[in-house]
């Protein structure tokens, strides 16, 4: 304590510090934990996850589908717990890039951040059509002549506008609306599907399996895959680690908060979903029927238009945050050499990778705006969107799962049980992604996957070979400069 008192009254500036961090031009320490579990929640989206997943699952495990949903939360704990292993040493914008650079090196590192991108740009196109799609039908139930293409394409240009300007202004607007949206459509969810339980006398034997139902392992574990889906994107409050206040303690928390309260709402939202279809399976085919017919059953009337208003809701909070994500992975590609330098480009008003961002966006915008010129709908798209989400994120998570135990070896702090998460959950993952692509019925999707995910990784590995010294640069985090330190920045040094 005397030593602290006398660096305090001293202060004098620490010298080897440099003047500017690698990841200059972000606004350091500027959020706290809140807009980083915001940032994370929204980019899962368990409103709309619980309201569409749980009866998708059960279209492909069967009975089975609550026990693979259990196993996957837990399965995805054990995930948090192996990226926790990075974030309480490294603070990047690079998030699961960065890491695996870290621990297995660059040109792995190169393949899960082209993995990471393709997921979070996947993700957010989807969810942007989902929303657009629900908002065209609740134009409909207002009485609007919302049909054709036309319509859709309007609306995915508003949400797109408004996507680029909340994520252009900075993170703490834009973190504080995703958690506000988040926090209102989970609240709806979990209230209704409180109240189907009840009206189905909280008979939770739909969740058991049938004994009589045999257990096939390629059905299983590509069921897993598609259970990942509903979680896919909890790590991307990572990459606010350079932005917020004491990175090192706050992101880890955040990413095990995040895990395990999504965790929660998803199975008791399945258990209503579940339940709701073992007592009303007749009807059209809507993935959340069951909360819809026996909500209105239980005394909620027009429930229809609620529930779609909490899709929109919580997708376009979803669509913001990988959007948001996919542009801070692209800003610390640039800052590398990867990709193009504009992209490393910063805002000084607002301290946000301004030109990433608006790029991220017009990507995902792009890409259902063609596919309704081209088809009259953006419906089509989903064949291509979804493969691609859960390949990106299934290889980027196994990557930074297998990372994990050869990074605390690398810096010499190995242990069992620090290594025992990422071993597990890198088997059950590198399981999951063979099963799934074995089990996959759109051979369309994963060519177009696998040639995007390729041609990424090639070009990143042409133009790091075409620069001497590129690859061993990889890997940049945030590090502390010597505004941070007690005795701050030294004076600059006259020249008489």
């Amino acid at each position: 304590m005397q030593a602290l008192g006398r660096a305090i009254a001293e202060r004098r500036p620490v010298a080897g510090l440099d003047s500017t961090s690698p990841l200059h031009g972000l606004r350091r320490r500027s959020v706290g934990t809140w807009d980083v579990v915001a940032q994370s929640i929204a980019a899962i989206a368990p409103a709309g996850v619980v309201l569409v997943n749980p009866i998708t699952m059960a279209g492909r495990a069967g009975s089975w589908a609550f026990v693979v949903m259990a196993f996957t939360v837990a399965m995805v704990v054990l995930l948090a717990a192996a990226i926790a292993v990075f974030a309480r040493r490294i603070a990047s914008t690079g998030s699961l890039y960065t890491f695996v650079t870290r621990g297995l090196g660059p040109v792995a590192g190169i393949v899960a951040g082209a993995a990471l991108g393709l997921g979070y740009a996947a993700i957010a196109i989807s969810t942007l059509r989902g929303a657009s799609d629900r908002t065209i039908s609740l134009l409909r139930q207002a009485g609007l002549p919302a049909e054709g293409g036309g319509w859709q394409a309007v609306v995915v240009l508003i949400f797109g506008l408004l996507i680029a300007l909340i994520a252009v202004r900075g993170l703490r607007p834009s973190t504080r609306v995703m958690l506000v949206i988040e926090i209102v459509a989970v609240v709806a969810v979990v209230a209704i599907s409180a109240i189907v339980l009840a009206a189905t006398g909280w008979d939770l034997s739909a969740l058991v399996p049938d004994g009589d139902e045999p257990i096939d392992p390629t059905v299983l574990f590509s069921a897993v895959g598609v259970g990942l889906i509903a979680f896919v994107g909890f790590e991307s409050g990572v990459a606010l680690g350079p932005e917020s206040r004491r990175p090192l303690a706050t992101v880890p928390r955040a990413l095990l908060w995040t895990v395990i309260a999504v965790g929660a709402v998803l199975l008791f939202g399945a258990a209503a979903q579940l339940t709701g279809q073992a007592a009303q399976p007749e009807g059209p085919d809507h993935p959340e029927l069951p909360l819809v017919r026996l909500g209105e059953d239980a005394g909620l009337a027009g429930l229809g238009p609620a529930v779609d208003l909490i899709i929109v809701l919580s997708f376009f909070a979803c669509s913001l945050a990988s959007t948001t994500a996919l542009a801070r992975l692209c800003f610390v590609m640039s800052r590398e050499r990867l990709l193009p330098s504009l992209l490393g480009r910063t805002s000084q008003r607002f301290g946000t990778p301004a030109a990433a961002s608006v790029a991220a966006v017009a990507l995902v915008v792009a890409v259902p705006l063609g596919w309704i010129a081209a088809t009259g709908s953006a419906e089509g798209s989903r064949a291509i969107s979804s493969p691609a989400s859960i390949v990106g994120f299934i290889v980027a998570y196994l990557l930074v799962s297998a990372a994990a135990p050869v990074f605390l070896r690398r810096i010499g702090e190995f242990t069992w049980r620090a290594a025992l998460p990422g071993i597990v959950s890198a088997l059950v993952l590198g399981w999951a992604l063979g099963f799934y692509l074995v089990a996959l019925e759109h051979g369309t999707g994963l060519a177009i996957t696998g040639g995007l995910l390729a041609a990424t990784v090639l070009l990143c590995l042409l133009r790091a070979a075409r620069r001497p010294g590129l690859l061993q640069g990889l890997g940049l985090y945030d590090s502390p400069v010597a505004s941070d330190s007690i005795g701050g920045a030294a004076p600059p040094v006259r020249r008489s």
